[in-house]
């Protein structure tokens, strides 16, 4: 094997920091749809915690956009 070589074209295996790590593209894929699934997760936990502490007397705001075009904006 040549000095300074990346990968062995015998068997395959990574000569570099890789070689430490024993997974592959479907693992860092399903590493990285979870870290996507609980990003969604958390901030939907974080939302409904808050609406259990949220004053129902407090005044709220809201704001329904009827018509948009080049002309002009309609705001219910």
């Amino acid at each position: 094997m040549p000095l300074g070589a990346v990968k062995c074209m015998g068997c395959g295996s990574f000569q570099n920091y890789r070689r430490f790590f024993d997974f592959g593209n479907n693992a860092i894929a399903l590493l990285v749809a979870l870290i996507s699934v609980s990003t969604l997760a958390v901030e939907t936990g974080v939302r409904a915690f808050r609406g259990l502490y949220e004053d129902p007397l407090a005044p709220q705001l809201s704001a329904r956009i009827l018509h948009a075009d080049v002309e002009g904006l309609r705001i219910l």
